[in-house]
Formats: C-alpha cells, sequence, structure tokens
C-alpha cells in the first residue's frame, strides 16, 4: 500500500513481486504498463524523496539499500539485519524489552476490551501495532468466498515458487488468492543480492523447529549460531 501511494503518479497501474519470510521480505520486482520497473521506481523514490517526513521510511539509507539491493525491503524487520548494531544499541538503552513493552499494552487493551462501555476498538490498540493485518484478513476471505484470484502476500508453502528454498518451508510471497485458497506466484531464484541472508534466516528457523520439536540440545546449539 506504501509503496503503491506513493508511486501512484508515475505509475498507476503498480504491481508488486516480493519474496522471502515472515517478518523479513523484499519487493523485488515492481511492475506496470506491462514492464518491470524495479529501478526505475526506486530511483524515482531516491530522486523526489516521495517518503521524507514519514519516519523509517523516509530514512536515505533505506532508499540507497534499496537502489544498491535493486529491491525494496520491507523496512521495519528488515533494518534489525541490515542495522543490527544501531538496533542492539537502542535495546540496550531502553528500560524495557519490546516483549515487555508489548505486555504492558496488551493489559490495556485487555482492560478495555472488559469494559461493557467500550464500542470501538481499544485505544491502546494503536500503540501495540500490526493493525493493518485486519484489512489483509478480510481482503483474503473475501477472495476465498468470491473466487476473486486476488494478489496478496502472504505466507505460504513453497512448493515450486522460489527455487532457492525448499519445497516445504513457508515462505512469504504474491499469492493468488481464490476458492483453492493462496497459491504462489512463480518467483524463480531468488536474487543474490539477499538470497544468502534469507537462506540463513530460513535454517535458523529450521532448526529451531527441530529444536522444539525433539528437544535436540545439538539442533538448539546449531539454531543458535
Amino acid at each position: 500500500a506504501w509503496l503503491r501511494e506513493h508511486l501512484r503518479e508515475p505509475y498507476p497501474d503498480l504491481r508488486l513481486r516480493a519474496v522471502g519470510l515472515n517478518h523479513f521480505g523484499f519487493y523485488h520486482r515492481l511492475l506496470s504498463g506491462g514492464r518491470e520497473v524495479t529501478g526505475e521506481a526506486i530511483g524515482y523514490l531516491v530522486k523526489q524523496s516521495a517518503c521524507a517526513a514519514e519516519g523509517e521510511r523516509g530514512d536515505p539509507d533505506w532508499l540507497h539499500l534499496s537502489e544498491m539491493l535493486g529491491a525494496v525491503p520491507m523496512w521495519g524487520y528488515s533494518e534489525m539485519y541490515f542495522r543490527r548494531a544501531r538496533r542492539l544499541r537502542l535495546q540496550a538503552a531502553g528500560e524495557k524489552t519490546r516483549a515487555q513493552e508489548i505486555m504492558a499494552i496488551e493489559q490495556d487493551v485487555f482492560a478495555e476490551s472488559a469494559d461493557p462501555n467500550t464500542a470501538s476498538k481499544p485505544a491502546a490498540l494503536s500503540r501495540r501495532g500490526g493493525g493493518g493485518y485486519s484489512q489483509v484478513t478480510f481482503d483474503c476471505m473475501k477472495a476465498i468466498l468470491g473466487d476473486l484470484g486476488t494478489e496478496v502476500v502472504v505466507s505460504a508453502r513453497n512448493g515450486s515458487a522460489v527455487e532457492s528454498l525448499p519445497a516445504s518451508a513457508a515462505v512469504e510471497v504474491v499469492c493468488r488468492i481464490g476458492r483453492e485458497g493462496a497459491v504462489p506466484l512463480d518467483v524463480g531464484a531468488m536474487p543474490l543480492a539477499f538470497r544468502g541472508l534469507v537462506q540463513a534466516v530460513k535454517a535458523y528457523e529450521t532448526l529451531a523447529v527441530e529444536a522444539a520439536v525433539t528437544r535436540s540440545r545439538r539442533a538448539t546449539i546449531l539454531a543458535l549460531l
């Protein structure tokens, strides 16, 4: 939605292709007018500084990183990989961890929700984040009910969509949503610019699941490595 909004003028029919994992994905192809416009669209954002006043997404480093990668990182979580030292400093300087902050916020959310006078979304939800998921949920439900073939970025079983990851892996790609559920659109080979990092994160996730299921100390250590 953000990319479409800021690229609406030059590319009113913009279509996105994404690849990666949940909380670590990239818009690697931008299509308009029947052609790929990824490079020029990223260049447009850099030149126009279209998001200069919009917090983290207006960060020049984010735009220039996109230019270098040839893809637009889904920045909120990608920053943890590309600016790890900065994020660690901020976390170390905080009075609470993010988990502790969320636990406190959710107590407020539950308290407001339990109030019989509450007739709308609890105000505390605005501090929680993740508000956009409701729209994605309803878009998917409508697409399934009406067999609409709507294109939405969701997590799905890879199958043969992404060559660089196992068929059984969960990947986050553009899927066509209809009566049969989410059908991933083919990606092919993941761009080399970030392929290794995504594969490393998927290896960690796979080993972490194995450790949880088997209680294997070795798998736990390998996941942490």
